[in-house]
């Protein structure tokens, strides 16, 4: 028999997401039926979406689908238990001491993509998680309540540690010192990618760019005046007329009297975060050790460095960013490589000489992955630690 994958998509009220195998077996078990025909059943049903033309159908048109299925296999006393309609098409409520608020597949996704789960699996369960509520009725649950539901739900289906993380995420969402994560790397290297993708799996709205500062400030001071902020990082060495001990890198200078001038504006950034308590995401060339204070006592200071060691690969990506914006043409920074490798070298010996992780990007998936790991791993050696007193019984927890 010849498999077929669907793409199909499946329209909700609000928005669509991919036919899932797993979450109509879970259905149909819910509903009754026994494990081994609900995974027969959803298995037939991605065979027969297979074989359709449309892109998306509803929920309802995908009900029809497996009742109809369900009927023809297994004859109308199956069908019976898996009704053409289904009364299930309302809200539940998850309550707490500032209101309740409808539960949101999409912010629950993003508080188990904290945990370090991929996306897709984490919107699996998180829709697991809506018809567990569902299932058994549930108009309200409080928000304590459900944490303990999902802490218990990922210990099963996912890894005790991804539970752990869960909780101590959700700790954070509401820190008495906000977190300050920095994201350092030479031009070119991904870390803006990365920086991106981290902010919105840990739910962290404000970032900033220390390109953004520095253009800032170019608007406040002349190139007369500061002409080491109006260079690129690369070629800021171009601008420096004292002349040079001998042995010395005009570049690394360069760099570094560019960095200098720029941390006053990352510091002016984290002394506002740390006034207003809100964890704030700052990604750039300019982020390296030697620009971090020892004397903020207000928050949690957490940098990472995004490196690419092939050096070919490196150059790679230059020509692709050429491909992919013509605005901003590899020829500027393949012209000064060099440079830039000699900055990423310089920035790397720095984070390792003050103990600070610096992550090869080879792979951009793996790069979040672990990026989110040292994240964690810091936030634990801070002394921040989730509640970890919920117990495993599961008679508490709706088909868990």
């Amino acid at each position: 028999m010849t498999k077929h994958k669907t793409s199909t998509m499946i329209r909700g009220r609000v928005m669509e997401s991919p036919y899932s195998r797993r979450l109509l077996a879970e259905s149909l078990i819910s509903s009754g039926f026994v494990s081994r025909m609900a995974q027969q059943i959803a298995r037939t049903v991605e065979t027969e979406l297979g074989g359709i033309s449309a892109a998306s159908i509803t929920k309802t048109q995908l009900r029809e689908i497996v009742h109809n299925i369900v009927n023809r296999d297994y004859g109308e006393q199956y069908a019976k238990q898996y009704p053409l309609r289904e009364d299930l098409d309302y809200d539940v409520m998850v309550e707490d001491a500032g209101g309740s608020f409808p539960y949101s597949k999409g912010i629950m996704s993003q508080s188990l993509m904290a945990s370090g789960l991929p996306p897709g699996v984490a919107h699996e369960t998180a829709r697991s998680i809506e018809i567990k509520l569902k299932r058994n009725q549930s108009r309200s649950i409080s928000r304590e309540n459900m944490r303990e539901m999902t802490y218990n739900i990922l210990k099963v289906e996912s890894t005790r540690e991804h539970a752990e993380r869960y909780l101590l995420w959700r700790k954070l969402k509401r820190p008495e010192q906000p977190l300050i994560i920095m994201i350092g790397g030479a031009t070119g290297v991904g870390k803006s990618t990365v920086a991106a993708e981290v902010a919105h799996r840990l739910g962290i709205t404000r970032t900033i760019c220390t390109d953004i500062i520095r253009a800032v400030m170019r608007q406040m001071i002349s190139p007369g005046l500061l002409p080491s902020i109006h260079s690129s990082s690369y070629s800021v060495s171009e601008t420096l007329s004292m002349p040079l001990p001998e042995d010395s890198s005009p570049v690394l200078i360069g760099f570094t009297e560019q960095v200098s001038k720029i941390a006053l504006g990352v510091d002016a950034v984290i002394t506002r975060a740390a006034e207003e308590r809100v964890s704030t995401l700052i990604e750039g060339v300019h982020v390296i050790p030697r620009t971090l204070s020892d004397r903020r006592e207000k928050i949690h200071e957490i940098l990472v460095v995004i490196s690419v060691k092939d050096y070919k690969a490196h150059e790679a990506r230059f020509n692709q960013r050429y491909a992919e914006n013509e605005e901003r043409p590899s020829e500027k920074y393949l012209s000064h490589f060099e440079a830039i490798r000699g900055i990423q070298d310089y920035i790397a010996d720095l984070a390792r000489r003050h103990d600070i992780p610096v992550i090869n990007n080879v792979n951009l998936d793996q790069t979040i992955e672990l990026t989110l790991e040292e994240i964690t791993k810091k936030v634990q050696k801070l002394g921040i630690k989730p509640r970890l007193e919920y117990g495993v019984n599961d008679s508490k927890i709706p088909n868990a």
